[in-house]
């Protein structure tokens, strides 16, 4: 699934005293397209389940500008888990490995940051485990 392109347009404006300005239309911060996908598998006689992820994003501008940007990058998260059933009770283990291949990318920007530190960094490969419970 990929995201509509914005057009960024740079006008000449004046602000209310009447000084010259720049004004922006679009959002600098929102990268142009983003793609996920997912391929799952699920062992019934095991109750077992697992899935891979990708994630792409395209680079996104860190100011209104468009003079610097964060480049695209691409992610792969695997999740695996299992489910019991005792009677009413319904139990099922997860866990989850975020960036396998620990992928060194901008999490996040700070649009037009005025000292020129736009970027954030995103983690590198975490680990996520749970358990979840419910009675019917």
């Amino acid at each position: 699934m990929s995201a509509p392109r914005k057009e960024r347009k740079l006008d000449q404006k004046k602000s209310r005293e009447n000084v010259p300005c720049l004004a922006i239309s679009g959002r600098s911060q929102i990268p142009s397209n983003m793609d996920y996908g997912e391929l799952g598998w699920r062992y019934a006689p095991l109750s077992l389940s697992t899935a891979l992820e990708a994630r792409w994003v395209d680079k996104g501008f860190t100011n209104d500008l468009n003079g610097q940007s964060a480049d695209a990058y691409t992610v792969v998260n695997w999740r695996p888990g299992f489910e019991q059933k005792f009677g009413g009770l319904r139990q099922t283990e997860f866990a989850r490995v975020d960036n396998i291949f620990d992928e060194n990318y901008v999490g996040s920007v700070i649009v037009n940051e005025v000292n020129g530190r736009y970027y954030e960094p995103a983690p590198g490969t975490n680990y996520t485990v749970g358990l979840a419970a419910s009675y019917q």
